[in-house]
């Protein structure tokens, strides 16, 4: 029996042949090594990893007990093999010649996982263009892809790149968000997003994540984003080049903001690490960039990287990081992590 690293204690690995057992059956571990690795259901005899499986091979022996009296055995060769056994290649049906800005994160319900990424360049007979799509694979174990998906809209017009990607707790839904370029647009950069299905299928129409204008500054980029439920995600992008404000909003699967509700664009946004109450000796206090994000029981963790020009006109940088809740609140002070 071959599981894989990860296998969730939720999964049945073994369950009695049907039939076979008669009601007052009971069902124990026998003794022997790792014993502790698994438990069992005494009346069904249907077996689980007692944690989250970790690589190894374990053998196993399922007594069978009538009326105190053993009646019977099953041997189990259990082994856990690591996520991949080989170097591969996953592809994508696409005329990209060049893969960029990828994302990889793992399905909830340990089934495979999603990679997302970019493609910047393509051809168009024997020409080279600037083409940018953004887009994901969901992947098995194997290599195997079983979906393939490109973000809807106006292609190769728009360029894309920054890509990132976060899945639903229950491994349904899936959320890509991007950085789209227009050169027919003043603000040059903005952050749109787009929810769809396990299948595939688009849940949602292309929607807005930054403001689109030049308020702050021209560039709405390098967005990351984090499931709080099933229904609602929090996206957070940088507004500034190199480094800047950090903004957010929780979206629903509709797109729509549900955090906060205002006319103005920037009253409703999130801002996330305090631009202009946090005491720090910085030229722009509270730039950050390097973003990164995940998901807690209560809401989301989010972590960047704070540069930092001292009086002695000497730059450095600190890691810092955040507790957000489900509904955008931030929770606490920003602190240090190094």
């Amino acid at each position: 029996m071959n599981f894989r690293r990860g296998t969730s204690p939720e999964v049945i690995i073994y369950r009695p042949p049907s039939g076979s057992a008669e009601p007052a059956i009971e069902y124990r571990i026998g003794s022997g090594v790792n014993t502790n690795l698994f438990d069992i259901d005494r009346s069904t005899g249907e077996l689980r990893f007692h944690h989250v499986a970790e690589v190894g091979a374990y053998s196993l022996t399922i007594l069978e007990l009538l009326n105190g009296e053993q009646v019977g055995s099953t041997t189990l060769e259990i082994v856990v093999e690591p996520y991949l056994t080989s170097l591969q290649k996953i592809s994508s049906n696409s005329p990209s010649l060049i893969h960029e800005d990828y994302q990889v994160q793992l399905m909830p319900d340990q089934s495979g996982y999603v990679l997302a990424r970019s493609s910047p360049y393509g051809m168009s007979g024997n020409d080279l263009y600037y083409f940018q799509d953004a887009a994901f694979s969901i992947v098995d174990w194997s290599g195997e892809i079983e979906t393939l998906v490109v973000a809807t809209g106006d292609l190769p017009k728009n360029q894309r790149n920054d890509v990132a990607v976060a899945i639903s707790p229950d491994s349904q839904t899936i959320l890509l968000v991007w950085s789209e370029y227009d050169a027919t647009e003043a603000s040059r950069y903005y952050v749109l997003g787009q929810y769809f299905g396990r299948d595939g299928t688009a849940k949602s129409e292309l929607f807005q994540v930054s403001p689109r204008d030049t308020a702050w500054d021209d560039y709405e980029i390098e967005p990351s984003a984090v499931f709080v439920d099933n229904t609602h995600a929090a996206i957070m992008w940088q507004e500034g080049y190199g480094d800047g404000v950090l903004f957010g909003n929780v979206f629903n699967l509709s797109g729509n903001v549900t955090s906060v509700d205002s006319q103005d664009p920037y009253d409703e946004l999130i801002d996330l690490f305090g631009f202009l109450d946090w005491p720090r000796n910085q030229i722009h206090p509270g730039f950050i960039n390097d973003v990164q994000s995940i998901a807690l029981d209560e809401g989301f963790l989010i972590v960047a990287t704070d540069p930092a020009l001292s009086f002695n006109s000497q730059w450095s940088s600190d890691i810092v990081a955040r507790v957000v809740g489900p509904n955008g609140a931030t929770v606490g002070e920003t602190f240090l992590v190094n």
